[in-house]
Order: structure tokens, then sequence, then C-alpha cells
């Protein structure tokens, strides 16, 4: 089934640290909230510096659309998201702390319930 979205229509709702805002493009099951779904797509900017919120259980994609990057610190391992490494894959469960680089970054996010879901994004490169 394909459906779809108009983006003007979606309403952005703040991070609860006020660092940045995520737009929900689509989420399952219907009804569900954010500490029960079983996947989630959304579109998040990162104005600010600061902590990502956790999500035990879920593993999440990041892929940079737009903006200069962002510094993800894991504590452990430090990842630059930057238009020529535009994506992360991470445990939702991990401690990141964002630092954005010049202006808001906007990213496409991909999250699944581990166990019930899984998740895989490609690059591709559109020619023509």
């Amino acid at each position: 089934m394909n459906r779809l979205i108009q983006y003007a229509s979606l309403r952005p709702t703040p991070w609860k640290n006020g660092g940045g805002v995520t737009t929900e493009l689509a989420m399952s099951p219907p009804g569900a909230g954010i500490d029960d779904f079983d996947w989630r797509v959304s579109l998040a900017s990162i104005a600010e510096d600061g902590p990502f919120s956790q999500f035990p259980g879920v593993d999440r994609t990041l892929v940079m659309v737009a903006g200069d990057g962002v510094l993800l610190d894991f504590g452990d391992e430090r990842v630059v998201l930057s238009p020529s490494e535009p994506l992360v894959e991470f445990a939702g469960e991990d401690a990141v702390h964002a630092t954005v680089h010049g202006q808001s970054t906007l990213d496409f996010n991909v999250l699944t319930r581990r166990g019930r879901y899984r998740h895989r994004i490609e690059p591709f490169v559109v020619c023509g």
C-alpha cells in the first residue's frame, strides 16, 4: 500500500531538551506513542549542541539531508555526520552528545524496535 504524506500537513514537535525539532513522517502500529512504537520514520533538525534522546531496545539510523555537519560523541567513539559521510547507525540506548558544525542540520531518521523489525538504509547516487 502506498500513501502520499503531505509534508505541509505535518507538525514539528520540539525535542525534550529544546535542541531541535522532529517531524514524524510515519509510525507503527497506529496509535503508538514515542515509547511503544515498532518502527518510526521522521525528519529532525539538530539546531543546538546537546544530548540525544535515548530509545532503549531500538536500532537507529540517521542520514544527514542538509547542513554543515554534526559531531556525534558516543563517549568511546566520535563520528562526524557530514555531506561526505551522511549516514550513521547506532543503538537507541547509546548516550550520544551532538555538537553542531555551523548551521543546523536536517536528518532523516529510521528507528526500529529490536526483535520486532530490522531496517537498512543504503545510499545511492542519482545520475542524469
